[in-house]
């Protein structure tokens, strides 16, 4: 079966706007036909198509993986206001391996530029982090994995970019040869207009979000409050995963204050609940964080949690 990229324009009340082509059938119930940008073949493979992250700024921007007829490519689809006016790029073979690309985030600045970051699988098969900048004409990519700070990692990749100005934060995982679990990494590029310069660019690694825990999987980083915030999800050693949301000073990239845990299960002895924090926001000092908690009776529900510093 064939995946397709679909977008959807909601109003704050939730009801679908006219946004792409006339759907000629009632999706959310309020018996009109409803409206949606709906996308396949976008790197000619004619099979799987995902959208996996959308930044707007007047347009449209959306971004994820296609597949060619033998990998994976990623993209950045472009559409006006009015889900039309469509504009493809694709990226390929960005770790120089021929295998997947993937985006897994997207965001824009205010001169127009708009960013993708995520995952290339190079052979013989391992993964390399990327950032790729696009000015509507021009591209310029830097691998994370070229960073001294880095190590020897086999395995890396981007999970969420933000910006701030000419400043582009990023965080992601990447594989510990010596622990063979994952830690979480955040990235800095002091100056987004000479992107490719590894000299503008700093990384801290956390091998632990609290002590005792093996992998550390970030989804989610915001920059507000001049502050940085993380949230995503760690695997504690009896394997449980509990979210979590941590600030860090967007200087050192340090993390500055102990990290909230988001447990959702239901005794402290529960073994098998897990609970993984997708995204989050900022809105003046709260933050909110969603994701997914794995319940007794084996299904994923999903939570919003509210934290108030």
């Amino acid at each position: 079966m064939n995946n397709d990229l679909i977008a959807l324009k909601l109003d704050p009340n939730l009801v679908i706007q006219n946004f792409g082509t006339n759907l000629g059938r009632d999706i959310d119930g309020d018996s009109n036909n409803d409206f949606a940008y709906v996308k396949d073949n976008i790197a000619g493979g004619n099979d799987e198509d995902a959208g996996y992250s959308i930044f707007v700024n007047n347009d449209v921007y959306i971004t994820g993986r296609s597949w060619n007829s033998s990998n994976f490519d990623t993209f950045i689809l472009k559409l006006d206001s009015n889900g039309t006016n469509e504009t493809i790029n694709n990226f390929s073979n960005i770790a120089v391996g021929n295998e997947t690309d993937e985006a897994l985030s997207i965001t824009g600045d205010s001169s127009g530029n708009v960013f993708i970051a995520g995952k290339s699988r190079k052979a013989p098969g391992n993964m390399d982090a990327f950032i790729i900048k696009f000015d509507g004409i021009n591209s310029d990519t830097f691998i994370l994995d070229n960073l001294s700070s880095f190590g020897d990692s086999p395995d890396s990749y981007v999970t969420s970019i933000c910006v701030d100005g000419n400043t582009l934060y990023a965080t992601g995982s990447t594989k510990n040869t010596s622990t063979n679990y994952y830690d979480m990494f955040v990235a800095k590029c002091n100056d987004t207009s000479n992107f490719t310069n590894p000299s503008n660019w700093t990384a801290y690694k956390v091998s632990a979000v609290i002590t005792g825990d093996k992998d550390v999987y970030p989804k989610s980083i915001k920059f507000a409050n001049n502050n940085l915030y993380i949230g995503g999800y760690f695997v504690r050693s009896n394997n449980n995963e509990d979210g979590f949301v941590i600030t860090l000073n967007p200087s050192t990239l340090i993390p500055s204050s102990t990290p909230y845990v988001i447990d959702l299960s239901s005794s402290s002895s529960d073994p098998t609940l897990h609970t993984e924090v997708n995204d989050i926001f900022i809105d003046g000092t709260n933050i909110y964080a969603t994701g997914s908690v794995w319940t007794l009776n084996n299904v994923w529900n999903a939570f919003i949690y509210k934290i108030e510093p």
